[in-house]
């Protein structure tokens, strides 16, 4: 099985689960790690996006809660590898803002997860 058939069964599987849920939950840390691996060969920023996309959708699901400490190591993993491109190659400085703006909603949507709402981390 490749990456593409697997992403692909993992997809069925986290439409198949109850949303909101932790099997949802998992199934959704799972794909976003998928996603991961895809990023690794392909080195399409897409893959990583929709990896993020994922992980802090988890974040903000009360099950998710659970999760925090292992989906925010993740989060913050995927968000170096972003940056490297950024950095090599001038022309894509328009990410920039993308990317902290990602920064910034994975620290509130991890704080809130940890249930410290009242804590500003406004950029």
């Amino acid at each position: 099985m490749d990456i593409d058939e697997a992403i692909q069964y993992c997809r069925l599987l986290l439409d198949s689960t109850p949303p909101e849920g932790i099997a949802s939950c998992r199934a959704a840390l799972s794909l976003a790690q998928l996603y991961i691996l895809a990023f690794e060969g392909t080195h399409k920023i897409e893959d990583l996006d929709e990896s993020v996309g994922l992980l802090v959708g988890v974040l903000k699901v009360a099950a998710g809660q659970s999760l925090c400490d292992r989906v925010v190591k993740i989060l913050m993993s995927i968000l170096s590898q972003r940056i490297g491109p950024i950095l090599d190659n001038p022309s894509n400085a328009e990410a920039i803002p993308k990317t902290m703006q990602t920064v910034n909603e994975t620290f509130r949507s991890g704080i809130r997860a940890r249930g410290h709402s009242h804590y500003d981390i406004s950029v």
